[in-house]
């Protein structure tokens, strides 16, 4: 049983090389980000499978291992064969790396200049309205102070309708000012001080993130802002491959600051005051989610039961509650169930996530997962290839712009089926919100060298 685990770890090991090799070190490639996390996750597994009761037969290994080759390859086949025969004379695609004229470096990403300073202040009006509402809420909940109204609003706090909006708001529109500001200050090599209003949204939009006490969205949205800076660095010619080597280890410091911080901050959101060991509490969040999706691979009624059974009811559950609450449909969609880890030395341990697999393979089976992960894959690396390949600036700052707020279903691989929250209906319009804010607002202003 354990002896799978590793021998899983190792082909995840083999097949990220393998990507990295035919991605030509792409760090952003959908495979790479899903692949190293993978690994992440299934190294903390085996770290405790001491501690937790364990499953992995071989069905278990061959499900995970499949699903991999299977994204593996949708990305592999998407990025040689959907644009060949779209070239032009000034771009050459040859073994997935890209050459680009510098025709971006050209034009400078800003927001029209008479609505700049006022949808700035709009925006910062609409951070303030936030951080207000969740000190109110906290205090009527009877935490004493803005910290511990983090953890309040994240363990009882029901959110009301403004604060979300503004949230919302400034969050969707925050993903338009991350792709001018990546576009200006790393294609572009302009001056920090030259995009700080971009720059102040970007870090308002996080700070509101972390007060919202969800730090997986916080984590998503930096997600976010690693991949368009990345975007804007492989559209600029040239790109020194020095400098993109020192990027790629201040990526990794910034991931290991990550880690540390959610350590931190975990009393904070949660509002506990308990004593945590760090390599037991981050194993159990990285490593628990794929111990518990090996178990349901044997037992899927452990986290669906009972089961209402709309299609697609888990991997589209957003969709269905929606459904539900405006009385479509009469049952609403079962939400996850906690499943015990088993453990004797944490007998309340308990998990409620199992990665992006679970749902698919409870709606769909073992087969019909495997092509859901193809379609996945087939989308994300379809858009992402679109983005790198098209000349035309407009449309790159709303397709950037729509996968980067998209992105976080890829960054969450590893941990849950994100994908249940964006088939809200709500998402469309959200999307819709980018598409329109770029047209009215966003221009490209040609700048000649």
């Amino acid at each position: 049983m354990e002896f799978l685990i590793y021998v899983l770890i190792a082909f995840e090991g083999i097949l990220l090389a393998i990507a990295w090799n035919k991605f030509h070190g792409d760090v952003i490639s959908p495979s790479i980000v899903t692949l190293t996390l993978f690994i992440v996750s299934t190294s903390s597994f085996a770290y405790c499978t001491n501690e937790w009761y364990v499953v992995f037969g071989f069905k278990s290994f061959l499900f995970f291992l499949l699903c991999f080759l299977v994204m593996l390859t949708t990305e592999y086949i998407v990025r040689n064969f959907s644009f060949n025969s779209h070239c032009k004379p000034n771009m050459k695609i040859c073994c997935n790396q890209f050459i680009f004229s510098g025709k971006y470096e050209n034009y400078r990403l800003t927001i029209v200049h008479s609505w700049e300073k006022i949808l700035f202040l709009f925006f910062l009006l609409c951070f303030f309205i936030y951080i207000y509402r969740i000190y109110k809420i906290g205090i009527s909940l009877g935490a004493n102070s803005l910290w511990e109204a983090i953890g309040f609003n994240k363990e009882k706090g029901d959110f009301d309708g403004l604060a979300r909006l503004v949230y919302n708001t400034l969050r969707i529109a925050s993903y338009i000012y991350i792709v001018i500001f990546s576009h200006n200050v790393f294609t572009r090599h302009e001056h920090l001080r030259k995009n700080k209003i971009s720059l102040t949204i970007v870090i308002l939009t996080l700070i509101a993130t972390f007060f919202s006490g969800q730090r997986s969205s916080a984590i998503c949205y930096l997600f976010g802002i690693i991949v368009a800076m990345f975007i804007a660095i492989y559209k600029r010619k040239n790109f020194p491959r020095k400098k993109l080597s020192i990027l790629i280890k201040k990526l990794i410091l910034l991931s290991v600051s990550v880690i540390v911080i959610f350590f931190e901050s975990a009393n904070i959101v949660k509002g506990t005051t308990l004593e945590r060991d760090f390599v037991s509490y981050m194993t159990y969040y990285f490593g628990s989610t794929t111990a518990l999706m090996s178990r349901i691979v044997y037992e899927p009624e452990l986290c669906h039961t009972p089961f209402v059974g709309y299609f697609g009811e888990k991997t589209f559950n957003g969709f269905w509650k929606f459904l539900n609450q405006i009385e479509i449909v009469d049952t609403p969609p079962t939400d996850r169930l906690w499943i015990n880890m088993g453990s004797p030395f944490y007998p309340e341990r308990a998990g409620n996530e199992y990665t992006f697999l679970c749902a698919p393979y409870i709606d769909f089976g073992f087969i019909g997962a495997l092509i859901f992960v193809a379609l996945f894959y087939f989308f994300f690396s379809y858009i992402y290839k679109k983005i790198l390949v098209t000349e035309n600036i407009n449309k790159y700052v709303y397709l950037s712009s729509c996968y980067i707020f998209l992105f976080a279903m890829v960054a969450m691989t590893f941990y849950q089926d994100t994908i249940r929250s964006y088939s809200r209906p709500i998402n469309i319009l959200y999307i819709v919100y980018i598409i329109v804010f770029c047209k009215l607002f966003v221009r490209a202003r040609e700048i000649k060298k």
